[in-house]
């Protein structure tokens, strides 16, 4: 759903999210990519996950910490 609002206002997913959801609420160590100095505060898992569509869309990607 959000993916698709955010192509009906003609601006990338990522920045949507960023602008219009982690900002207002101050979530500010939500990246979809995460910046090399905050690397160190991010677990990863053992696999890439994958999206029931069969690619790596920016939604599957979202990437936070507490």
């Amino acid at each position: 759903m959000g993916y698709l609002t955010a192509q009906r206002l003609g601006q990338p997913f990522e920045m949507l999210m960023e602008e219009a959801l982690f900002a207002p609420l101050g979530l500010e160590h939500s990246y979809y990519q995460v910046p090399e100095s905050q690397q160190d505060h991010y677990a990863y898992g053992y696999s890439k996950r994958i999206s029931p569509y069969g690619s790596t869309q920016a939604c599957w990607m979202l990437k936070l910490t507490v």
